[in-house]
């Protein structure tokens, strides 16, 4: 049975050598696939370990606001 394959599929490249090998392409397609592929230059976005790590901190700090049990009016006023 065939399985007809997306380029995206085929040139991913953790299986780029052995769809090579399997002769799924030759480099004159992949290159032609590369020239194809957008331009994304605009879109990068460089980060630093310090910034992941203050992300993390920060997604940790709202997930557990989110997480604190909500106290209604009259146990506010009781613990008062």
């Amino acid at each position: 049975m065939s399985i007809i394959r997306r380029p995206e599929q085929i040139f991913d490249i953790r299986l780029l050598e052995r769809n090579k090998n399997k002769g799924l392409y030759d480099s004159k397609e992949y290159k032609k696939w590369l020239k194809e592929l957008p331009d994304m230059k605009e879109e990068v976005r460089y980060v630093t370990a310090v910034d992941l790590f203050d992300e993390a901190r920060q997604e940790m700090e709202e997930s557990s606001e989110q997480a604190k049990p909500k106290t209604t009016e009259a146990e506010s006023e009781a613990i008062e």
